[in-house]
């Protein structure tokens, strides 16, 4: 890796550390951010995340990209809320079609 893309790559890390700080799981409300491996502003120190972060569509519409839609989760938090609204979906599906 050339040197100035391993500089570039520190110093988008160190922003991505500066503006997860104090952000919580939309769905946890733990932090995002490993606070035990605080990275010393300024120096470039571009520690890698500790944590898969991902974004979730709070109103479930993909295509609206609206800022107050976007919600920062864990990607566990948010596979495992997608998997039970999934199976929740699949039982009511199956519960109508016994009705019929």
């Amino acid at each position: 890796m050339r040197n100035s893309t391993r500089r570039e790559l520190a110093k988008a890390r160190e922003l991505l550390h500066f503006f997860l700080d104090g952000k919580t799981c939309f769905f946890c409300h733990e932090l995002l951010n490993d606070t035990h491996n605080k990275v010393a502003r300024g120096n470039s120190d571009g520690s890698p995340i500790c944590r898969d972060i991902t974004i979730h569509h709070k109103n479930g519409d993909h295509d609206d990209n609206h800022p107050s839609n976007h919600k920062l989760a864990h990607t566990g938090c948010h596979k495992s809320f997608h998997m039970r609204l999934l199976w929740k979906t699949k039982k009511l599906v199956a519960k109508q079609a016994k009705k019929k």
